[in-house]
């Protein structure tokens, strides 16, 4: 996670080392091997921000340093 923003129900998640998801995507977030939470992929907020995504949180309480991966 780069950024939470629990109070406007989104975050932008850094994908620089992993296959970046497509819009729409549904996906868990994890606090170590506990799934704590969902969200869907939006989009990309700036070009330049390579391999960074925002995602609006679907369920749970998210924090920063929680992993994002498909279920």
């Amino acid at each position: 996670m780069v950024s939470v923003r629990s109070d406007l129900r989104y975050v932008v998640v850094d994908f620089s080392f992993s296959r970046l998801p497509f819009s729409g995507q549904i996906m868990g977030v994890y606090r170590g091997d506990d799934r704590v939470g969902e969200v869907r992929i939006t989009r990309s907020p700036n070009q330049a921000l390579k391999g960074a995504m925002v995602a609006d949180i679907r369920e749970g309480g998210i924090r920063l340093g929680d992993s994002v991966r498909a279920d």
